[in-house]
């Protein structure tokens, strides 16, 4: 479950660092002509979004997912606000794989 916890926090940071990029820096930029907000954290985005790329690899690849759930895991971080889905996504799998592993323990479960 690393690898997925991992992918949930990076995706978190590169989806927040892309809403800044679109959303602050490119106003700054293009309406008042303050480019230094873009060349800033459009570096940060873009070692975020390589981390994002990583990070989906190895959860990929230590979860069995299929290129599929992977390719579009990578087209959500394309879109603004596509963090949020993914991080519903993930979530709901630790939370499934959780109450697997309740269940196999004989614990009881929670409701």
């Amino acid at each position: 479950m690393r690898a997925v916890a991992v992918l949930r926090v990076v995706s978190a940071l590169e989806g927040l660092s892309y809403l800044l990029l679109v959303f602050v820096a490119m106003p700054l930029k293009y309406g008042f002509g303050w480019p230094l907000g873009v060349r800033v954290s459009g570096m940060g985005h873009g070692w975020l979004f390589i981390a994002f790329v990583a990070a989906l690899v190895w959860a990929a690849v230590r979860r069995r997912w299929s290129p599929l759930r992977a390719a579009t895991l990578f087209a959500l971080s394309l879109v603004p606000f596509g963090f949020v889905v993914i991080e519903r996504r993930l979530r709901e799998e630790s939370d499934d794989a959780a109450a697997g592993e309740r269940a196999d323990s004989g614990a009881p479960s929670e409701a």
